[in-house]
């Protein structure tokens, strides 16, 4: 092939076949309102919003949940979006959504970043175009859906590519791209700015200690300014306040949200006849779903078999310690917190160990805990490949 150019053909074939073309017409609706999801409230809150007058914070909504009102970002309705059509509002159809432009959006970039991870490896077009397909096919982008907000997985896989450029002669670039990515992800969903924050750290360490195409001042400002963005931009959401009347933990245990031991191959029934669903010691650990599919299983263990008994020693360590080693060690630790202090395969509890107080409060804050699981199943798939 010339040429790359044909996965976007695949991506807009695979859209249509999992979702229908027709969703992303912005007048249609009835997808929306006619099936029992969380797809209504995150509709609702931009058709509040839109009708509301300006104000201070920019995200607020008052004439939902009168006269208390709450915030674009509180509803899941992607603040961005909202926030880039409600100065049209006037002038755009009465019935106007945006969730199906973002959800193809989604499962675009994801495809995009999957060819640009793969092309660093001069993997050949082909396999390139098998893996897209894998990737945009994979159960959990899919599974998340329901929740629009969340299907920003191609901010990890961006975040990803970012992390593996090489920097010699661009890191003030690859840095600003991912300044950008961790700014999307905060006017997207809390979960996963948290996730992409992660390598706005590891991101500069790599280029100052590792690859030596920063200095220290740059190293410590990319981190700084990433929380400054967020901050400023929360503050301007209204995603944040200082007044002491807001409290974003929960009262229940982040446990019940977490990764089951079992999650990397249950299906939980429906997304292969081959398996079964296995069962979980909470319903919610839903939360946690990472099923990889069997080819993917397949992929992994063969992966496997070849690091041991073909891979030259010097080649894996060089890639494991050296270029992989701090993602790798990002997305254990993201793993991990996903996993939380109870260690559950099926419906059995194994094992239930003390908590940090630091963790503790983290895990009250974000408890879908199970959605950490992400980075560590995406490397499994790019890793594989």
């Amino acid at each position: 092939m010339k040429k790359f150019f044909t996965y976007p053909v695949f991506v807009v074939l695979f859209f249509h076949l999992c979702y229908n073309l027709e969703i992303i017409n912005p007048t249609n609706i009835n997808w929306i309102m006619s099936v029992y999801h969380d797809w209504g409230q995150h509709y609702l809150g931009w058709a509040f919003y839109r009708n509301d007058p300006w104000t201070f914070p920019l995200g607020s909504i008052e004439s939902y949940n009168y006269p208390v009102g709450t915030n674009i970002g509180f509803m899941d309705s992607i603040p961005l979006l909202g926030l880039l059509f409600k100065p049209f509002s006037s002038i755009l159809p009465d019935d106007f959504q945006y969730l199906g432009i973002w959800l193809f959006i989604c499962t675009y970039f994801v495809a995009f970043y999957t060819k640009k991870i793969l092309q660093l490896y001069n993997v050949s077009n082909w396999i390139i175009i098998l893996a897209v397909i894998l990737m945009i096919a994979n159960p959990v982008l899919l599974f998340r859906s329901i929740h629009p907000a969340l299907s920003a997985h191609f901010l990890i896989l961006g975040s990803i590519y970012n992390y593996l450029r090489p920097s010699l002669g661009i890191p003030t670039k690859i840095n600003r791209n991912q300044v950008f990515l961790f700014f999307i992800a905060a006017t997207v969903n809390p979960y996963i700015m948290v996730m992409i924050f992660g390598f706005n750290v590891i991101l500069p360490f790599k280029h100052f200690w590792i690859e030596k195409t920063i200095n220290l001042k740059q190293f410590i400002t990319y981190p700084i300014l990433s929380i400054v963005l967020f901050i400023i931009t929360w503050i301007l959401l209204g995603m944040i306040e200082f007044n002491g009347e807001t409290n974003v933990s929960a009262v229940e245990p982040f446990s019940n949200f977490s990764f089951n031991l079992n999650s990397f191959f249950d299906s939980y029934g429906y997304y292969s006849k081959l398996i079964p669903d296995l069962g979980r010691i909470n319903p919610s650990q839903y939360e946690g779903f990472a099923y990889l599919g069997i080819g993917m299983m397949g992929l992994i263990l063969f992966a496997i078999f070849y690091l041991i008994f073909v891979f030259s020693k010097t080649s894996l360590q060089s890639i494991l310690f050296k270029k992989w080693g701090i993602l790798l060690i990002l997305c254990l630790g993201l793993f991990l917190f996903s996993i939380t202090n109870v260690l559950s395969f099926g419906n059995k509890t194994l094992l239930t160990l003390p908590l940090l107080s630091i963790i503790e409060k983290l895990g009250f804050i974000f408890r879908a805990s199970g959605r950490f699981v992400w980075p560590f199943y995406y490397l499994l798939f790019i890793g594989s490949i």
